[in-house]
């Protein structure tokens, strides 16, 4: 009984873990995305930057998503 609930709450400790790093990880995106699109000049290029570090992100949180199986 006892490794049941340790497990279960090693289960709940690493999901609140996962979930605050996809969180950190959506909020450091949309920040440098900001960023690069506010300050770089020509607006296509901070276009194309963006979304470059856009599917960047996205690659680490699918990524993240699937090593977690």
């Amino acid at each position: 009984m006892s490794r049941m609930v340790i497990a279960i709450f090693l289960f709940f400790m690493a999901y609140q873990l996962f979930t605050q790093l996809m969180a950190t990880t959506r909020s450091i995106g949309q920040a440098l995305y900001s960023v690069v699109y506010v300050t770089v000049p020509n607006s296509t290029v901070a276009q194309q930057i963006a979304r470059y570090l856009f599917f960047f992100f996205a690659f680490l949180k699918v990524k993240f998503l699937f090593l977690q199986k």
